[in-house]
């Protein structure tokens, strides 16, 4: 799970800005204030780690619904000359493979840290092309920085253009077993050490040493990534060997080399196991044919959720109970989602098979108890998408309903179908009533329950206050269970603009679901009261 994340020039951001995340992350702010800040910069994180694209525009993980423009629209300002910088800490869920790999530390936490920027508005790279790339990557264990890459235009040893080491902690305990090799090899280690504060004026100076004899692998586009495909990325030059501590050499930096791979590895497989799902779903065809073939972008509009009904199984219950069970906890729409897929197979009697497709169990009933020929008249005879109108027993399509209801059954296919990933979502409550839009608040909760983290961005008062109403709950109870929340699972975000930038502020939450400093927002929770004082 990604921890933290730290953003510094991108976007409305100008000064390095550092948020929390749990496996609930709720973001407010006024339109236009920031709150989608977050998630733009994972879906960058993503274009860089995945595609190594720096200049990104449309994306991965939101296609048109999520387009990022390019590096002049991500960078602060729009100032070509700023170095966009983003560092994310994580969690490492992979142990079990760490310890395949044998090696002698098995990290538990850590970081990446990436900066991009021009080489052409730096004259330490020496290079004149115009295009952005990452310019340094950081890899940090455990608390402690363990090396840094740096993006070198030229190699006179081997010609064409490498990347070199610019910092090392040879007094990581991460590698412990190379140190002696290491302090062998570079006399001059002391100085590549890592410095507290150090200015970019210091970083993009061309006076300070590097391990030159310590090259790695560069990808197309010349960044300060090694090639993922490559392993090991790190190599020794010709003539160079370190030496083994107990007799012999070390044909690579093997422990260094496999704790940089497991590092962007780990945050590479987090990226690509994220889903967005944006703030204007659209209301399937009725002609609608699924895509066979599942798209990641696609669930931005919202088309992905109806993608994967197909082949769901399992989850179609945990679907059906969120959109129709009764209760404060769950959203009582008064309807079934219904899937009818093609060339059903049939039973004796002429209707389609129940024993060998799956339908909720009021849709089922009314099946069951359907005349044959009302059934031949009125039931689809081909693949159809649509709901069950439980009080009037009816099939029904999306479009003859509510548009609130097209809105969340993405949202609630969604973390039905992605147990355990990351999932990132803009205004769940669109559309909404405010009690179901509460219930979308124990929705979320439900999936942060189940291992999946959820980012959210929302201006639901509604929604909030069932959150922080769980949390009271658990609180009053004194007693722990799987279906506990407490303010440990939850993360408060709060993005204002200041002067032109944005902020982000996480908002404090007590034990008992009680914010300790209040809301930042006089606007918000006050604004019914106001509205109540006005009419009196």
């Amino acid at each position: 799970m990604i921890e933290k994340i730290t953003l510094e020039n991108f976007k409305g951001i100008g000064k390095e800005t550092t948020v929390r995340l749990a496996q609930l992350t709720l973001l407010f702010g006024a339109n236009s204030a920031g709150k989608s800040t977050i998630l733009h910069a994972l879906a960058y994180a993503r274009e860089i780690f995945e595609r190594h694209n720096c200049n990104a525009d449309k994306t991965i993980l939101g296609g048109d619904s999520l387009d990022l423009g390019e590096f002049t629209e991500i960078v602060h300002k729009h100032n070509p000359q700023g170095i966009v910088r983003m560092k994310f800490d994580f969690a490492f869920v992979q142990r079990r493979i760490m310890k395949a790999n044998r090696l002698p530390y098995t990290p538990e936490k850590g970081w990446i840290k990436i900066e991009v920027g021009v080489p052409r508005y730096h004259k330490k790279f020496q290079d004149t092309r115009n295009y952005p790339c990452a310019l340094f990557m950081q890899v940090g264990i455990d608390g402690k920085p363990l090396v840094e890459l740096e993006y070198c235009s030229s190699d006179t040893v081997r010609g064409g253009y490498q990347g070199r080491v610019r910092r090392l902690n040879v007094d990581h305990p991460a590698i412990e077993d190379e140190r002696e090799a290491y302090e062998s090899l570079f006399p001059f280690h002391e100085q590549l050490a890592f410095r507290e504060g150090e200015s970019d004026e210091d970083k993009l100076s061309n006076n300070e040493p590097n391990l030159n004899v310590l090259d790695y692998h560069y990808l197309r586009g010349r960044h300060a990534l090694p090639e993922k495909s490559r392993i090991p990325p790190l190599q020794l030059r010709n003539g160079y060997q370190l030496k083994r501590p107990g007799g012999g050499f070390i044909p690579t930096p093997g422990t260094l080399n496999l704790l940089i791979s497991r590092a962007i590895t780990e945050l590479l497989d987090l990226l690509t196991r994220m889903v967005y799902v944006g703030p204007i779903r659209e209301i399937p065809a009725r002609n609608f044919s699924p895509q066979r073939t599942e798209e990641v972008s696609r669930w931005a509009k919202g088309l992905g959720a109806y993608d994967v009904l197909p082949a769901l199984e399992k989850e179609w219950e945990q679907i059906n109970n969120d959109l129709s069970k009764t209760g404060d906890e769950y959203l009582d729409t008064g309807y079934e989602l219904v899937y009818i897929p093609r060339n059903y197979e049939f039973d004796g009697s002429g209707k389609i098979d129940l024993s060998k497709h799956y339908f909720p169990t009021k849709t089922k009933t009314y099946i069951e108890n359907l005349e044959l020929d009302d059934y031949k008249q009125n039931f689809p005879r081909d693949e159809w998408f649509g709901l069950f109108d439980i009080k009037r027993k009816v099939l029904v399509q999306m479009h003859n309903v509510g548009v609130g209801l097209s809105q969340i059954i993405p949202l609630v296919v969604c973390m039905a179908k992605n147990k355990g990933q990351t999932l990132m979502f803009e205004q769940p409550e669109l559309h909404l009533h405010p009690k179901q839009q509460a219930a979308v608040g124990d929705l979320l909760i439900r999936a942060a329950q189940s291992g999946t983290q959820i980012i959210a961005e929302t201006h639901s008062i509604h929604l909030i206050l069932r959150v922080l109403r769980r949390i009271n709950e658990t609180f009053r109870t004194q007693t722990k269970t799987a279906e506990s929340f407490t303010r440990d699972d939850l993360k408060v975000l709060f993005a204002r603009s200041v002067e032109g930038t944005t902020d982000i502020l996480e908002v404090a939450v007590g034990k008992d679901g009680e914010f300790l400093d209040g809301w930042p927002d006089e606007n918000f929770f006050e604004q019914e009261l106001k509205e109540r004082l006005a009419i009196c």
